[in-house]
């Protein structure tokens, strides 16, 4: 798996790449948001660590921009305390968000329930666009299709949308939903 780090503290990036590396991951860094979009386009990663915070750049209107180039999953890492701003990037459409200080564990276990969702998705064939009624979905752009008009699905809803297309004759039970639109088994207190 491929990742990007970005963030404007520099031994926070220079610890993560070289532990990560250990771990056998491939990756590419970024002190600044135009170094991330330069190293984003070019180096294609499949999941972007991502500090919300930069302060040369929106990072979260930067990775709509971005997204539509090369699709990334991305893990928002902040120093940010506020709820509301790990709600405003969900709604953004970034994919996991994480508090600093973490653990290396906790960032791990981010990075690998990421990367089993992403494999899940990746079962499609790469030219598969999924036709369901008046409905065209392209799961690999997260893209819906409908009366000619184009709209890009939130990473999110396009998982759930390539499980409910691709079962669509069949019952998808609230964990099969669970297990593959958020990565865990355990649906909790079921009504």
């Amino acid at each position: 798996m491929k990742l990007l780090v970005v963030d404007s503290d520099r031994n926070m990036v220079e610890m993560l790449t070289a532990w990560l590396k250990v771990l056998g991951y491939q990756v590419s860094r970024a002190y600044t948001g135009e170094q991330a979009k330069v190293k984003w386009i070019e180096h294609q990663p499949d999941l972007v660590l991502l500090d919300s915070a930069l302060q040369d750049i929106d990072a979260l209107a930067m990775c709509r921009d971005l997204r539509s180039k090369h699709d990334a999953l991305v893990l928002v890492i902040t120093l940010e305390k506020d709820v509301y701003d790990e709600v405003r990037c969900l709604e953004a459409g970034v994919d996991d968000y994480l508090r600093k200080p973490f653990l290396p564990d906790q960032l791990l276990a981010r990075i690998r329930s990421l990367e089993r969702r992403s494999r899940s998705t990746a079962k499609l064939p790469p030219s598969s666009r999924i036709n369901i009624g008046p409905i065209c979905f392209d799961p690999l752009r997260n893209t819906v299709i409908m009366r000619g008009k184009s709209t890009r699905l939130t990473p999110t809803e396009g998982k759930l949308l390539t499980l409910l297309a691709v079962n669509a004759n069949d019952v998808c039970t609230a964990e099969q939903i669970v297990s593959h639109v958020w990565g865990f088994g355990d649906t909790g207190d079921e009504v």
